[in-house]
Formats: C-alpha cells, sequence, structure tokens
C-alpha cells in the first residue's frame, strides 16, 4: 500500500475509543427498597415489668400481753384486671390481638402465665390467718405479682416501602396470689409482698 493510502485510511478511520457504560434510571424498587408486605399491621412489645402488687390489707395490732392468733379479713384496697389500655381507638379483635403478643412476651420473659385478657384478681375480702407477737402493729395483706409492658402498632404502607404508628399504649396483666403478715418493725427483704405492704400501709 502507498504512503498516500495509507495517509487516506488514517484520516477516515478514528481511532478506536474506550467502551461507554450508560447507566439507566433508577427504578422505584432502587430508590425506595421493599422493608415490609404492603397494607400489613403487626404488633411490638416491648420489655414487660413486674412488680408485687398489695391487692387487700388489714391493719391490726397486739397489745394484749401475750401471743395471739388471728384471722383478719383483709379489705379490697386495688384491683389488677387483665387489660389494654390505648390513646387511640382500636377494635376489640386488635386488642386481643396486641394481649396475645403481650401474654406472649411475658411468658418468655419470666416463663409463667399471666392472667387471661378480661380477669381481675379478687374483688372481694381476703380472709389472712397470723400469728401475732404482744406489743406490736400488723399488717395482713394478699396481693399478686402485676406484669406491664408498652406496645406499638406499626402499619405498613401500599407499596411496602415504609411504615407508620398507628396506635400505642399499655398492657397488663398478674399472676399468682401471695398473703400473709408483718410487723410492722419487722425488716423483710426488698422486693417482697411483705415489704411492699410494710411500707405502703405501717
Amino acid at each position: 500500500m502507498s504512503l498516500t493510502r495509507k495517509l487516506v485510511l488514517s484520516a477516515v478511520l478514528p481511532a478506536m475509543a474506550a467502551p461507554v457504560v450508560v447507566l439507566g434510571a433508577a427504578t422505584s424498587a432502587e430508590a425506595y427498597p421493599i422493608i415490609c408486605d404492603p397494607g400489613t399491621s403487626w404488633t411490638k412489645v416491648g420489655s414487660p415489668t413486674r412488680v408485687n402488687q398489695v391487692t387487700h390489707m388489714k391493719g391490726m395490732e397486739n397489745f394484749t400481753g401475750s401471743t395471739a392468733t388471728r384471722t383478719a379479713t383483709a379489705s379490697r384496697v386495688t384491683t389488677i384486671e387483665a387489660s389494654v389500655s390505648t390513646t387511640y381507638s382500636v377494635s376489640a379483635e386488635v386488642s386481643a390481638s396486641i394481649f396475645k403478643v403481650f401474654s406472649a412476651k411475658a411468658s418468655s420473659s419470666f416463663g409463667i402465665t399471666v392472667a387471661a385478657k378480661g380477669s381481675k384478681t379478687n374483688t372481694s375480702s381476703e380472709s389472712v390467718t397470723w400469728t401475732m407477737k404482744p406489743g406490736d402493729s400488723y399488717v395482713f395483706y394478699a396481693g399478686s405479682r402485676k406484669v406491664t409492658a408498652h406496645w406499638t402498632r406499626y402499619r405498613c404502607n401500599g407499596n411496602g416501602t415504609d411504615f407508620s404508628v398507628t396506635s400505642s399504649g399499655s398492657a397488663k396483666s398478674f399472676y399468682g396470689t401471695t398473703e400473709g403478715g408483718v410487723a410492722c418493725k419487722a425488716t423483710p427483704p426488698v422486693g417482697t409482698m411483705a415489704y411492699v405492704a410494710k411500707v405502703k400501709y405501717c
């Protein structure tokens, strides 16, 4: 090939350009990833707590000069009701669903079974028998362990790309019954029902 021919070809054929990658516009799925099932609702229950709650009490004194055994009729001072409370309006079906999640969380946290929704501690009096030493004041009591937890209800939007809070509140229930008496000059262990009764009623 002549020199002239080579120069003509060089002028006609451009040098090979580097490859170019064309990026398409991001799809909606890439811009807003799916994070929940569209239109569904669910409940999240926080860590439950439990405390001793005195539900019945009767104060008595023994200044007879000798030991006396007495059966006291302890009157109701409060009632624990297994229930769901909320600052929003929720249906009975949703309320039952929330309580079910709460009960399961309490069971897994403490290894106990709480009373069913709508149950109440004894609303009448409790009879408690106790032997009183002379020269002191006593509190006869009965109570249960109250379990409470905060809950939040969420709903996924129609695209599954976001969720929002639809309601929140608390749930409570109880389990077990403890009864007895405590001398007001005694020093029961902190956290026991006797300790709660003494601090509140002596």
